[in-house]
């Protein structure tokens, strides 16, 4: 018999793959652009890259550019067969793994860096993800993890005229009133939360970037003063409307005497 929990978590499931398979490959990078370019900024400071995954590949276009800042070997991970059909086509070792509770299908301490871009707000066990990152990460191996800020200039202002923060969950998985509201989403929090989080599963702070998920908007001069301001508040990750934490495994456990 299936508990109530695995119910919702494969309700929630299906409720993204169908979302993200039905969306445009192009538009949806475009979309993506400005984060992803900012990670592999981080990526090329990174000095040892020998193996990486990209956790939450969609179509592999941001697989690319990551591969492309020197990763010699780098994995692509969905649960969209859709998905990886695409990033295989692309050239790419593609694996299915569902990280809201599945073990991944690597072996422990294999990789070198791990790419998590706005994947966790959509998992309803986060601890567990945290836990097979840190599983199959080499001693000392990165993971570049990006999300939404819940406390973003952009929400503030919502919240001060009533609104829902953008990317907020809505009220259910298939139902909002407010266009901004994501239905996919379930964990959004702001930079201290996620910070307190990581260092709760045992990794190690190494940066946070402030970016954004507005870069993509076009419109009048009220949008491009919108991203004029979203820009300048990256400088700021609190206030960015997306973050990005760098994080480190640690080369060694203590042992207590």
């Amino acid at each position: 018999m299936i508990s109530k929990n695995t119910a919702k978590m494969v309700s929630h499931r299906q409720v993204n793959i169908s979302a993200f398979e039905e969306r445009d490959e192009l538009a949806e990078f475009e979309w993506q652009r400005f984060r992803v370019e900012k990670i592999c900024s981080i990526l090329r400071t990174i000095p040892n890259k020998e193996v990486g995954a990209d956790l939450g590949c969609l179509n592999g276009m941001a697989t690319a550019l990551y591969a492309a800042t020197g990763i010699k070997e780098l994995h692509a991970f969905d649960i969209s067969k859709i998905s990886l059909d695409a990033v295989r086509a692309k050239g790419f070792k593609g694996f299915y793994w569902d990280a809201d509770g599945e073990q991944c299908p690597m072996p422990n301490n294999t990789y070198d860096l791990l790419i998590a871009g706005e994947i966790i707000e959509h998992l309803v066990d986060t601890d567990h993800f945290a836990e097979e990152a840190r599983h199959i990460l080499k001693p000392g191996g990165h993971l570049i993890l990006s999300t939404p800020n819940l406390a973003s200039w952009y929400n503030r202002f919502r919240l001060l005229r009533g609104l829902v923060p953008r990317c907020y969950p809505g009220p259910s998985s298939t139902i909002c009133k407010d266009q901004l509201i994501d239905n996919n989403h379930i964990r959004v929090n702001v930079v201290s939360e996620w910070i307190h989080f990581l260092q709760s599963h045992e990794f190690e702070l190494q940066a946070v970037h402030g970016t954004s998920h507005l870069q993509g908007l076009e419109g009048s001069w009220r949008t491009r003063l919108i991203k004029f301001i979203d820009r300048l508040a990256c400088h700021r990750p609190t206030l960015s409307t997306n973050v990005i934490l760098v994080v480190r495994k640690a080369l060694s456990v203590a042992v207590s005497t």
